[in-house]
């Protein structure tokens, strides 16, 4: 009797213990692969976009940023081993540092190291949920991986977009294409619902001119005056405008009056950063930082969904074709198994 009990005792032990054992280093390697190649795509691409590349650029490393996702979420459902996770994560940063070689400085460096750590605290909080729940919840076990995950990425591109430019020029932390594509773009549609004139290709003169004939053309007394005094009207009104905005702007006479609105609106923030002492310069650096991966954290919430909707699918598809399957351990615990 007792040497029965020994012998289930026994086999109890062996049980519990291979449910928490990797079985397939096949299939380990497999999710392995996917992580790593494509977080490194995904910097190949944004590198690229970054620099000055097409739209198509940001959309395919938006694409890879996403299976990188879907993966590291699989990756804590399916592999056990703390060791085994923490050397794909970091096999992943590696290969994200290798893609930005030619611009790396400490910034970036702090910031590969970041995006390790979230997705390592990530992982281990998913894994912890998995071990402590009785019956494995999909959408219990993402929600407590993914917004990391995500995070993690977000702050990458925050850091690059700041700190990526001026590794390059040494002079200032944005390019006038990147400033252009983040801060101006969107700031000119809502400009243009209210001034349809406003045009990013124009001089100040140019919009100067622009505003005060439109200012002429809607005064009724002013209209029915003849064409050469409104023309004079113009060109005065012009004037003036002219030099209110190059007043309130601080325009350096550098710039020049060919210069076009975006190129002078580049210029005097680039002057006017390059005024701040050192201490203050880190400061907004840090704040621009900030703001940019808090505006993306904003935006985050229908990205997730997307994300958890196709992660779950490929999950489904994954134990349906016998990757893996859901057992019953010996206290009725749901686990994953690699087949």
């Amino acid at each position: 009797m007792i040497k029965k009990m020994m012998e289930n005792s026994s086999s109890s032990k062996i049980i519990s213990d291979s449910v928490d054992v990797d079985r397939s280093m096949f299939k380990i390697a497999v999710l392995a692969v996917f992580s790593v190649v494509s977080l490194s795509v995904f910097g190949y691409f944004f590198k690229l976009f970054f620099q000055g590349g097409e739209g198509k650029l940001f959309l395919i490393s938006g694409l890879s940023a996403i299976i990188f996702l879907i993966f590291f979420t699989l990756q804590t459902l399916f592999i056990k081993s703390l060791k085994i996770n923490s050397l794909i994560i970091f096999l992943s940063c590696v290969g994200l540092a290798a893609i930005f070689y030619n611009i790396v400085n400490s910034a970036i460096l702090i910031g590969i190291a970041l995006v390790f750590v979230a997705l390592f605290f990530g992982n281990i909080n998913g894994v912890r949920e998995l071990r402590n729940s009785l019956k494995i919840n999909f959408w219990k076990i993402n929600k407590t991986v993914l917004p990391k995950a995500v995070a993690a990425i977000f702050l990458f591109i925050s850091i690059i977009y700041i700190y990526g430019n001026s590794a390059v020029n040494g002079e200032f932390f944005i390019s006038q294409q990147n400033f252009e594509k983040i801060v101006l773009s969107p700031s000119i549609i809502v400009a243009q619902r209210f001034y349809p004139e406003i045009n990013l290709s124009l001089t100040i003169n140019e919009l100067a001119v622009n505003l005060a004939k439109k200012q002429i053309e809607e005064s009724s007394e002013l209209n029915i005056l003849p064409l050469a005094v409104k023309k004079t009207m113009v060109n005065q009104a012009a004037a003036e405008l002219e030099k209110q905005i190059s007043g309130f702007l601080s325009i350096p006479e550098s710039t020049g009056k060919k210069s076009t609105i975006s190129e002078t609106l580049y210029e005097v923030l680039k002057n006017k950063f390059n005024a701040f002492p050192e201490n203050i310069k880190s400061l907004v650096l840090i704040g621009v930082v900030l703001t940019i991966f808090l505006t993306l954290e904003v935006l985050a919430l229908p990205i997730r969904l997307i994300i958890s909707i196709l992660t779950f699918i490929i999950y489904e598809i994954l134990l349906s074709f016998g990757f893996a399957s859901v057992e019953l351990e010996g206290r009725s615990k749901e686990i994953i198994i690699l087949k």
